[in-house]
């Protein structure tokens, strides 16, 4: 009996992400938007924009900010996620959601070599 691929948790995708890009030198962060268990019970809910995206990226040479949000290969944006990616999208940035390393790091050479003829910045390669 062939055994079953076994698909990473998000946790875990999240993880080696956010490993790739300390490892690329590329400034982040996680933004941590799920209740905090208190001392004495119960819980310190989020409060603030709802869909924010699991990561910040700042994308050098010109800051170009990025959100990305990060799934377990098959699934898909929540509502709330939906409509702040939109509305992000809307005002002109950028917003991201993908499934594994490979994924995050071809889009992130998408934005740095947006066409042919556009001035080449730094390659992602360390």
């Amino acid at each position: 009996m062939l055994a079953k691929k076994q698909i990473p948790l998000e946790k875990d995708i999240q993880r080696a992400i956010l490993d790739f890009l300390e490892y690329k030198g590329i400034y982040h962060w996680r933004q941590n938007t799920t209740p905090i268990p208190l001392a004495g019970g119960g819980f310190r809910r989020f409060v603030g924009k709802k869909g924010l995206p699991d990561v910040w990226i700042i994308m050098p040479p010109h800051g170009t900010l990025v959100a990305c949000e990060i799934k377990r290969p098959g699934k898909n944006l929540s509502e709330d996620q939906e409509i702040f990616h939109k509305e992000l999208v809307d005002l002109g940035g950028i917003s991201l959601c993908v499934h594994s390393v490979e994924e995050l790091e071809a889009d992130l050479e998408s934005i740095y070599r947006p066409t042919d003829n556009a001035p080449q910045p730094p390659t992602l390669d360390r």
